[in-house]
């Protein structure tokens, strides 16, 4: 690989290079070196050849429910000491900071000035403006703060579309362990609305509006794929 002389200067990124045996050396560190071989026309030709036939590496559905199942026991055993970093005043405020400062711009969408921290919450806004109906973030309002569901355990949920109180959910690993539990927290946050006048129920991407009750009797994966299957024959019968 022919490379020009460098008069003192990194090749690569311009920097002062170590004089030594009557010549200035050509890059200022292994890295300089190793990036400036990778912009070479031969040296990707070379690579994209050597690549060729080798198929790529992807997670089967064996190794998916491996890390599944990993994720959720993590969560079990470690959740007192999250939760008490989800709720540290500092975190907090550097989470409010973060979405403020839309940090996160590969999960979040603003439609019509209302963030949207997933894409299932911005395919329901898309839902609500295709169907009229008048959506606002939940807090956005002064007197709306977080739920208080019982000693030392808060919620915000996502949306309030007129007097619905609204938690925009998919059957991700983390609510199915919920799910499967008993649903525990939703039933408090339940009660609470019905104490202030509101009606809460979730919204999925896939299904549409759901009522709490209709989810109490799922406690495992053999319930909520028959619920998904009762689901998808009533839509087609319709």
């Amino acid at each position: 690989m022919d490379q020009e002389p460098n008069n003192g200067k990194c090749l690569n990124c311009g920097s002062a290079t170590k004089y030594k045996n009557k010549t200035y050396r050509k890059f200022c560190s292994v890295l300089c070196l190793n990036r400036y071989k990778a912009r070479q026309p031969e040296f990707i030709k070379k690579l994209s050849e050597s690549q060729k036939g080798i198929p790529r590496r992807s997670h089967t559905k064996e190794s998916k429910h491996k890390l599944s199942v990993k994720s959720v026991a993590h969560w079990s055993k470690n959740r007192g000491k999250m939760l008490d970093i989800f709720r540290d005043p500092a975190y907090r405020k550097k989470q409010s900071y973060n979405a403020a400062n839309a940090k996160h711009k590969h999960t979040r969408y603003i439609i019509n000035n209302i963030r949207c921290d997933s894409l299932a919450e911005k395919k329901f806004i898309e839902y609500c403006y295709r169907n009229n109906f008048l959506v606002r973030r939940f807090g956005s309002m002064e007197k709306e703060k977080s739920i208080h569901i019982s000693d030392n355990k808060w919620s915000v949920p996502d949306f309030v579309c007129s007097e619905l109180l609204v938690e925009v959910k998919d059957f991700h690993p983390w609510f199915k362990q919920e799910l499967y539990n008993g649903m525990k927290k939703y039933i408090d946050i339940d009660q609470w609305c019905r104490n202030h006048e509101y009606f809460f129920i979730f919204w999925f991407p896939k299904i549409g509006w759901i009522h709490l009750e209709q989810l109490m009797y799922i406690k495992n994966d053999q319930d909520l794929n028959y619920f998904l299957e009762k689901y998808d024959n009533n839509r087609t019968q319709g």
